[in-house]
């Protein structure tokens, strides 16, 4: 579910409303081949789901019965449904492949036999669709959740983090934007990005996700914005490990400054190697934020 999850996770930030199956307008088919139930039967993505597994995984990025399975949820919950052109699992299809190699329209066309108009419409049609489910398969943590194994199985980690749950970080992703709107988009090594913030548990699954923030935008912003006006919340009593970015506050533990931290820098070094008890906290802090 590597690529559905990925999609859920970019989306969660976005407000979408629940799509609508019935009243959509259908895209005119007027260029498209005909196709009929017999040569759905024998379609290329029907060859790929009864073929081998690995070259439906390669082309997917999910395992057919996977595939099968969240086609199935869609179709339930009546988000999607068969046209009179497209099936449903030509739908999911287009939509994994796409997320899965971020190939340019053309080439979708090319593969899926298909106008431009048609992909995009149930492109568009499942990525609505995969966003409704994230209330139903996304639990975000809670105030009484038990403290993570990964800390109360480590004393490394217990109980100086028992309140941790996961961290937070920022990343910059290339960009195309229009070249007199390029100058709050230049990032700090000077190449045109967006700064997004990722949060994620120690059970590596995100949390949250920012998207849309310039490059030049600092740590900081993306956080205090995600919090006024994105919808982040931290629970009561709960913190996330930061890195020297952003701030420190209650919800939001940072190493200290001035000491070592990465964790090369601490590589084939023993206890006796650390300077002070700030410099052992922040390996420490280091060593859990990248578990």
């Amino acid at each position: 579910m590597t690529v559905v999850t990925g999609s859920i996770r970019y989306l969660a930030t976005v407000q979408i409303q629940a799509p609508s199956v019935v009243h959509e307008t259908q895209p005119r088919e007027a260029e498209e081949r005909v196709v009929y139930r017999d040569d759905v039967l024998l379609s290329r993505v029907h060859e790929i789901l009864h073929g081998h597994e690995r070259h439906c995984y390669n082309t997917f990025r999910m395992h057919p019965s996977m595939f099968l399975k969240l086609r199935d949820i869609l179709v339930e919950r009546e988000l999607i449904r068969d046209s009179r052109y497209v099936t449903t699992s030509e739908q999911l299809a287009m939509f994994l492949f796409a997320m899965g190699h971020g190939v340019a329209t053309g080439a979708m066309c090319e593969h899926f036999q298909h106008s431009s108009e048609t992909i995009n419409f149930y492109v568009n049609r499942v990525i609505k669709a995969i966003a409704s489910l994230r209330f139903t398969y996304i639990v975000l943590p809670s105030e009484i959740d038990p403290v993570h194994p990964r800390i109360r199985h480590d004393d490394r980690f217990y109980p100086y983090f028992k309140d941790a749950i996961g961290a937070i970080d920022g990343t910059y992703t290339p960009a195309d934007i229009l070249k007199d709107k390029q100058a709050r988009d230049r990032n700090r090594k000077k190449v045109i990005s967006q700064n997004v913030m990722g949060v994620c548990g120690f059970d590596l699954i995100f949390h949250y996700v920012g998207v849309g923030f310039e490059g030049a935008a600092a740590d900081m912003t993306v956080l205090r914005r995600a919090i006024d006006v994105g919808g982040f919340k931290v629970p009561q009593g709960k913190y996330y490990l930061v890195d020297s970015g952003y701030g420190n506050a209650a919800q939001f533990l940072a190493p200290y400054r001035g000491e070592r931290y990465h964790l090369s820098e601490n590589q084939n070094h023993g206890n006796a190697a650390y300077r002070n008890m700030r410099d052992k906290y922040n390996h420490r802090h280091a060593q859990l934020r990248n578990y």
